[in-house]
């Protein structure tokens, strides 16, 4: 089920996306499930918004497909490490199989295929978002 009264959920969703055109989508969507998003474009900068606002951060989502720059997976591993209560889920091309792995081992609580994703965003938001009543270790 989608979250209620738009705004009253205090917990945001977090997003390494370097794709504006996503962001947008995501943006989009995470209204609709009655979350705020933050975006990051880089590791570093999601690990400063974990750093600013942990507190609030009921998923951080990382779009694994490289655009531009590779992804900082030594930030990246520091990150999910320094807030194990977050759940990470991240998405990439199937046919990458080597970041998949490599996302698996930073840590991430799930890591799907763009497709996977795509189809079903919504459902896994929601599955492994946090809420105000979620205990981390229901995981």
């Amino acid at each position: 089920m989608f979250r209620s009264s738009l705004g009253a959920n205090p917990l945001q969703l977090l997003a390494l996306n370097r794709d504006v055109f996503f962001g947008i989508k995501l943006r989009n969507l995470a209204r609709e499930l009655g979350f705020d998003l933050k975006l990051a474009p880089t590791a570093r900068a999601l690990n400063d918004a974990l750093a600013e606002d942990a507190d609030h951060i009921a998923l951080i989502i990382l779009d694994l497909n490289v655009l531009k720059e590779p992804i900082d997976w030594e930030t990246l591993r520091a990150t999910i490490a320094a807030w194990p209560a977050i759940p990470a889920l991240g998405f990439g091309s199937h046919t990458d199989v080597e970041t998949l792995r490599t996302a698996k081992s930073a840590g991430l609580t799930r890591v799907v295929s763009n497709g996977e994703f795509h189809r079903n965003a919504a459902d896994l938001i929601q599955r492994y978002a946090l809420t105000e009543e979620t205990d981390s270790t229901e995981l």
